[in-house]
């Protein structure tokens, strides 16, 4: 009894190396997989699962941990795949996850007159259903919010990035002051703005001695010349 006790011992010690040789460790891959969907979706209302891990099935173990990808040009959302390699034992493989993924949108509250600049009441934030349509609409209200409507909005309209502009800081014959400076000089100067401009556009001026110059309109609704 004790030699055949023996012999299943040495046998089973035998076998031990072909055992260990027989997967990755799934449990480590998929720790890893898991640590990087983490970080990678923590600012977003998404949540994920992932697929059987069949594809380890045969690779040699790994090591050292994992390096976790997303393949070039592959989308965070949906049914996706990952790129986890070993390069030390020298296989890659792709592991399927799907991510699913609560979307919002901005909708207007009322209707929106062209030119009219947007308030936190004028806008609210709702869940998209569609999720084609979510890639396409402004999804938070510090997005539209302060910006002026290009064209009129209707009420519950879908807000996107082309509706609005920023709000115009120098007007067409506006008298503004142009604040030019160079190497070594600045000089401050009055004239007459040519055309509508909002922060970070450019502006002709026409100085009251006739000259014409341009600049960049400023947020307190100068215009800056740089020479």
């Amino acid at each position: 009894m004790l030699d055949m006790l023996n012999r299943i011992f040495l046998l089973l010690l035998g076998l031990a190396p072909l055992a260990m040789a027989a997967a990755p460790g799934s449990g480590s891959v998929e720790r890893a997989v898991q640590r990087f969907l983490d970080a990678e979706l923590q600012h977003r209302q998404a949540s994920y699962q992932l697929g059987p891990l069949t594809v380890l099935d045969g690779l040699k173990p790994c090591a050292q941990t994992p390096k976790v990808s997303w393949p070039p040009g592959e989308e965070a959302s949906g049914s996706a795949q990952l790129n986890v390699a070993c390069p030390g034992a020298g296989w890659a493989v792709k592991v399927p996850v799907t991510i699913s993924e609560t979307r919002y949108g901005m909708v207007t509250t009322r209707a929106i007159g062209a030119g009219e600049v947007l308030g936190s009441a004028d806008v609210q934030r709702v869940v998209v259903a569609n999720k084609a349509l979510g890639r396409s609409v402004l999804q938070d209200p510090n997005e539209a919010v302060g910006l002026t409507a290009r064209s009129g909005i209707p009420a519950g309209a879908w807000l996107r990035a082309f509706m609005l502009r920023p709000p115009q800081v120098v007007k067409a014959g506006q008298k503004v002051q142009v604040n030019a400076s160079g190497d070594g000089f600045a000089v401050l100067a009055d004239g007459t703005a040519n055309r509508n401009a909002a922060v970070g556009e450019v502006v002709t001026v026409r100085m009251n001695s006739g000259r014409l110059v341009q600049g960049v309109a400023q947020q307190d609704g100068t215009v800056q010349v740089r020479y």
